[in-house]
């Protein structure tokens, strides 16, 4: 009976923690595909002269190199004649915003 206790509370405590790891690893797909995505804004504007707009899959359409996001990220890219600013998010992450602002420096 206490074997069985005992292993009750281990499998809560390791699913909790599993729901948290899986969250941060949602995170990680959001904060890799802002990357990206910034990175392509500025190869883009290195040839262009110019940021452009874009949100979710415009994006892979617009940018060079961005071939598709991961399932589920939302990813907006809002421009301006001096540099842009990005977010990004899953909702199935652990509720964090991401964002990239060219103009003071990256990521946030």
């Amino acid at each position: 009976m206490v074997v069985i206790a005992i292993i009750g509370i281990l499998a809560g405590i390791s699913m909790q923690i599993l729901t948290q790891m899986r969250g941060k690893a949602f995170d990680a797909r959001a904060l890799q595909d802002l990357r990206h995505t910034a990175l392509a804004e500025e190869s883009y504007f290195a040839t262009f002269e110019v940021y452009k707009d874009c949100s979710n899959a415009t994006c892979t359409t617009v940018l060079p190199g961005i071939e598709a996001l991961s399932a589920g990220v939302t990813l907006t890219i809002t421009s301006s004649t001096t540099g842009f600013v990005g977010t990004a998010q899953h909702p199935s992450g652990t509720g964090k915003i991401y964002s990239w602002n060219s103009s003071n420096g990256g990521l946030q």
